[in-house]
């Protein structure tokens, strides 16, 4: 069955510029100040990045797709992995997300979730919605949403220093074909897909 998904990078990749931005402020620069310029930039790039969502990063992927299924599979099986390494996140990560299967009847649109809470044994959930909804109409961004830990397709997280993106298979998934993407998802963000 064909599910519409936004492509994962235009809010997300908005959110690592502001946070990386915010981090290479000058030093005498105050915490709100910094907070709010950074809060400024990010707003404009997901405005940016939404209009170009809107244009060009929703895609359509089969989620029964070999290649997809298999990333829902690692980053499920790496659950546990991410939960231990970002329980006690430290000042050298960033963008703590999952990529979660939010349902209304039949359709299902994919939503990267950040902030997340979980549950004290792990498989009931609740987060923020990091994007505006290509299909659904019941939800919106922001929305803080409940879902269960079967429900979640992808994690992910950023090392600062050195930059290496975490998790994120999905999206290795979806810019399979596409070697100038790849390279720059590595460049840019650490993502190294070639090394799964």
């Amino acid at each position: 069955m064909n599910h519409i998904e936004r492509f994962c990078l235009a809010t997300g990749l908005a959110l690592l510029t502001a946070s990386a931005w915010a981090q290479s402020a000058p030093p005498a620069a105050s915490a709100p100040q910094v907070s709010a310029a950074a809060s400024a930039i990010a707003e404009a790039v997901k405005k940016s990045a939404a209009k170009t969502a809107k244009a060009n990063d929703i895609v359509e992927f089969k989620d029964q797709d070999p290649a997809m299924r298999e990333a829902f599979k690692k980053a499920r099986a790496s659950l546990d992995r991410f939960f231990t390494e970002t329980s006690t996140p430290t000042d050298n990560m960033e963008t703590i997300s999952l990529k979660v299967a939010v349902r209304e009847g039949k359709l299902v649109e994919y939503f990267w979730i950040t902030p997340f809470t979980r549950d004290l044994h792990g498989q009931r959930f609740s987060g923020a919605i990091d994007g505006k909804p290509a299909v659904l109409k019941k939800v919106k961004e922001d929305q803080v949403v409940k879902f269960k830990r079967a429900d979640i397709v992808d994690w992910m997280y950023v090392q600062i220093k050195p930059r290496v993106m975490h998790g994120n298979y999905t999206t290795c998934v979806q810019a399979k074909d596409s070697p100038a993407d790849l390279a720059a998802l590595k460049k840019q963000y650490g993502l190294d897909c070639a090394a799964r």
